[in-house]
């Protein structure tokens, strides 16, 4: 379960990156960190709004990345539970 969430937030950091470095004024998405930073917050629901995507890619793997992240910890839930259930 931790390796697909980590290698899912690896691969999402990248395409983000790719999507996002060109069109950024500020070049916020020059560092991998801040990419991996803001597909982690968007994967687990988070949301803090402090790196946004904003070219229409960046915001399409955003969703993506957000349905992806609900799924995984829905995933997560039922394992668990199955897993505690007697």
């Amino acid at each position: 379960m931790s390796i697909l969430f980590v290698s899912s937030a690896l691969l999402s950091a990248y395409a983000m990156q790719v999507f996002e470095r060109k069109r950024q004024s500020d070049k916020i998405y020059i560092q991998y960190w801040n990419s991996l930073w803001c597909i982690i917050v968007t994967m687990a629901t988070v949301g803090y709004g402090d790196i946004v995507p904003k070219t229409a890619g960046g915001r399409i793997i955003g969703i993506l990345v957000m349905i992806w992240g609900i799924f995984l910890a829905s995933y997560f839930t039922v394992t668990l539970t199955n897993y505690l259930t007697f």
